[in-house]
């Protein structure tokens, strides 16, 4: 009877060496045969809800993989079989199994570049995002303009308007609009910060100082007139002036339109700067690190006026009299 029992032991570990044998052998063989085989890498897209099998099945058709069971076993011998996640990646056909299961665990998708330009608002950038296939712009703006959305942020105001901060970013094409919208949010966290000093200075708080910000933002083609923009602006606030700024009558009619005409001056909107005096409500746009830091150090000047010349440049005065006058040689730069 103990003879038999140890014979039954022996057989079962003689199979158990001669399986790791096989197995052995055969990772040998694929490994070769995976080094010898002509180049090709694939973007792969492994859509949600997808299989260890069907995913096996797609990297198979993009000539990544030549056998589907091996890469079915391997993630399960792993562990990893129920946590690959979708997306899209970039596979080459001399990576091993365990490589491309690593990245498919970890997630480790294509990133594309996206850059928001300086002076965008939001239906801009919604709609540069969604060109760029990464949101829908409806459901990005519905998002912008969800009241309990902007509280989970730590934010106040009607929308998200300047909150959105013009920079390079990277994302996945499977990013959604909430964590796209987060992520630009944080980043303006992260630059506004640097500013919290000169802001509690000034005796103000962080979003005026942004609404004016995004003012001097579309006001000016050259950097360099920024502070002299926000130094007009800040003479104008403190004698109770209106700030008289074309770019917030832009803003309410919600098109461009060159000229503005005097019927357009009397537009009705909170946003119109001819009508009402001060800030309006909010930003008008999202200003970058220039703007911003324009609006927190003006230009230690008088004016009170600025018009337009057509190189892209301001002619600056500090009395109505003086401002017509440039108003008058404007029209012959």
């Amino acid at each position: 009877m103990e003879k038999n029992r140890r014979a039954g032991i022996i057989k079962v570990l003689s199979l158990i060496v001669a399986v790791s044998i096989l197995l052995l052998l055969l990772i040998v063989i694929l490994s070769e045969a995976h080094k010898r085989r002509p180049y090709t890498s694939s973007t792969v897209s492994i859509p949600p809800g997808a299989g260890v099998r069907q995913i096996a099945s797609i990297l198979k058709s993009h000539r990544i993989i030549d056998h589907p069971l091996y890469f079915t076993l391997t993630a399960g011998l792993k562990g990893v079989q129920n946590s690959l996640k979708a997306g899209e990646y970039r596979f080459n056909n001399r990576m091993t199994t365990g490589e491309i299961l690593d990245c498919l665990n970890k997630g480790k998708m294509i990133t594309y570049s996206f850059t928001i330009p300086e002076g965008y608002n939001l239906k801009e950038i919604a709609g540069r995002l969604q060109d760029k296939g990464f949101v829908s712009s409806e459901r990005f703006l519905s998002l912008c303009y969800d009241q309990n959305f902007i509280f989970s942020l730590g934010l106040n105001g009607e929308s998200l308007e300047g909150y959105l901060f013009p920079d390079t970013y990277q994302a996945v094409k499977e990013i959604s609009e909430k964590d796209i919208i987060t992520v630009m949010v944080d980043r303006f966290r992260k630059i506004t910060g640097s500013y919290q000093g000169k802001i509690k200075e000034m005796n103000t708080s962080l979003y005026p100082v942004i609404t004016l910000a995004s003012l001097i933002e579309k006001e000016v083609q050259k950097e360099e007139e920024k502070p002299l923009i926000s130094a007009v602006f800040h003479n104008r606030l403190k004698k109770g002036m209106s700030l008289e700024s074309c770019v917030t009558v832009l803003y309410a009619l919600g098109y461009h339109k060159y000229p503005l005409t005097y019927d357009d001056l009397k537009i009705e909107s909170p946003y119109n700067t001819y009508l009402h005096h001060g800030l309006p409500p909010g930003p008008i746009c999202s200003p970058g690190r220039t703007s911003i830091e324009a609006a927190l150090n003006p230009a230690p000047v008088p004016y009170l006026f600025f018009v337009a010349r057509r190189n892209g440049f301001h002619r600056f005065s500090e009395t109505y009299i003086q401002h017509r006058m440039a108003k008058m040689e404007s029209q012959f730069d």
